[in-house]
């Protein structure tokens, strides 16, 4: 596919070290390596690291080493890319071991989707190096990564990940500012947060709210995001029609009852099975493959943003 284009940088990142064996590790590990750097895995358990390992290099057709939880894993790593659970004390600790492992000059970058990189990066010794990059899951065929400056983060470090990130083939979204959720989560859930008052106050049902996304909304956001929808639907339809709306929409500062109670319940919003689950599964990787062609496309026909009036 089309590389995403971005300036050069003097001393591009060939080496990375990613540190965790979860779910998202094996696509972050695959992207890396299709973007032509050496790939380490390293974790605790240096067995599951190799297995992470192959599955990342089936996907990606190039070699991943493994490694375990060691010095050796970091001594060579251009940027270390920190992947482990979502817990702010977890990932310090991490962190805080990785940095004194890594070289000098090494990049530390960590995956976290809502933790503050202020408060992860707060106990590091070299700040300017420390960012977040943030892969949406799968990580191999999706087609954007959020680049997200810590406090300190150096224009050289963004600029590396940046050209990092477009030899994968994705378009780094930079995050300016460090916000809870940064970008993709934020719009996530403020979407999720009025189809779940919608289900709350009767509007709708489930499968019909569904529908509403992912067969009205999301065919046409492939063609353009909210603001160029908004473009193409006429600027003053969408101001009236926000008019009427932004007042009645949800604004709950709690998680929705019905949300928690299912997970607290174990329950799910459709009734799954194991085979089911596995369908769905695969079919959002075949779609998500197909669409890459797609976004190359709209990409080219998009014009730059216009400047503020």
């Amino acid at each position: 596919m089309r590389r995403v284009s971005v300036p050069a940088v003097s001393t591009p990142i060939a080496s990375i070290t990613i540190v965790g064996t979860g779910r998202t590790a094996t696509g972050i590990a695959a992207a890396c390596a299709a973007a032509g750097a050496q790939v380490r895995v390293a974790g605790r358990s240096a067995e599951r690291a190799g297995r992470v390992a192959d599955a990342a290099a089936a996907l990606a057709g190039r070699h991943v080493a493994s490694a375990g939880l060691g010095p050796a894993a970091f001594a060579d790593a251009d940027m270390v890319l920190e992947t482990v659970v979502e817990d702010l004390a977890t990932k310090r600790d991490v962190l805080g071991r990785v940095e004194a492992w890594a070289t000098p000059v090494s990049i530390l970058a960590t995956n976290t989707s809502s933790l503050s990189l202020r408060e992860l990066g707060a106990r590091l010794a070299r700040p300017e190096a420390f960012l977040g990059m943030h892969f949406l899951h799968p990580a191999d065929l999706t087609a954007v990564v959020e680049v997200v400056r810590g406090p300190a983060t150096s224009a050289s470090a963004v600029a590396r990940v940046c050209e990092l990130a477009a030899r994968m083939g994705k378009q780094p979204l930079v995050v300016q500012h460090d916000i809870p959720g940064f970008i993709w989560n934020r719009i996530q859930f403020a979407v999720l947060r009025e189809c779940l008052h919608l289900l709350d106050e009767g509007i709708a049902g489930i499968e019909a709210i569904d529908a509403a996304v992912s067969d009205g909304l999301a065919p046409r956001w492939v063609g353009g995001g909210p603001f160029l929808t908004a473009d193409l639907g006429g600027l003053g339809t969408f101001v009236r029609a926000a008019a009427q709306l932004f007042p009645t929409l949800a604004s709950d500062r709690e998680v929705p009852a019905r949300l928690a109670s299912r997970e607290a319940h174990g329950d799910t919003f459709y009734a799954w099975d194991e085979a089911s689950l596995a369908r769905a599964v695969e079919f959002r990787r075949r779609l998500l493959a197909d669409q890459r062609a797609h976004v190359e496309e709209r990409r080219s026909l998009t014009p730059p943003a216009a400047a503020e009036p």
